[in-house]
């Protein structure tokens, strides 16, 4: 994990995923869910939730649904690592309400197919 990317890196990311799935039809190039962050069972401003499909290798975007934007800013909410069915989340203050995450999973063919590795 570690790598971040900025807004602009963000931008062509999306556009680079979003290209490639218009050129292929799709094909399982990534995979779309959500993951709620809730407001107990933080241990030392950290919680692991459980994403059906996240590996320990392949590339996720995880943002704010837009919803949940300002509340997940004002806590410094971070996705810090992954697992096997799990993302990490980290915080620097306590969230007042339950919040959700967008999270995109690229496919490992999506990521092989653009020359990316992890």
């Amino acid at each position: 994990m570690g790598k971040y990317l900025d807004s602009n890196g963000l931008s062509h990311l999306v556009g680079k995923i979003k290209d490639y799935v218009d050129t292929h039809g799709g094909g399982g190039a990534c995979v779309t869910t959500t993951a709620t962050l809730p407001t107990t069972g933080w241990s030392s401003n950290s919680i692991t939730v459980n994403v059906t499909g996240v590996t320990a290798s392949n590339a996720v975007v995880v943002s704010p649904a837009p919803t949940s934007a300002s509340a997940w800013a004002a806590a410094g909410i971070l996705c810090t690592a992954q697992g096997a069915g799990t993302l990490t989340f980290t915080r620097t203050s306590a969230n007042g309400s339950a919040l959700t995450a967008n999270v995109m999973i690229l496919t490992d063919s999506l990521a092989a197919a653009n020359g990316v590795s992890f």
